[in-house]
């Protein structure tokens, strides 16, 4: 599919982005938009870690899930009244 008819797809879906056909614009359109909802939702958004990669590559991804796996672990010790 070309950019032109994904963005297009993309304006439709989210008629209220007024940003240009860039990548970064459009990321952080989703990044604010998904700060937004979890707000809605009673969460902290400043609590939150944004990355934007790829999912084929693997590198990226390997420090993704590192990354998410250590945040998790230490909550579950904060939790438990460990510090890390």
């Amino acid at each position: 599919m070309k950019t032109k008819k994904k963005f297009k797809a993309f304006k439709k879906r989210y008629p209220d982005y007024k940003g240009k056909q860039d990548s970064v614009e459009v990321q952080e359109f989703i990044k604010d938009r998904f700060l937004e909802e979890a707000k809605s939702k009673g969460q902290d958004p400043e609590g939150f870690f944004v990355n934007f990669t790829c999912a084929i590559d693997t590198e990226k991804m390997n420090f993704v899930w590192k990354s998410i796996n250590e945040w998790i672990l230490k909550k579950r010790l904060d939790r438990g009244g460990f510090e890390m």
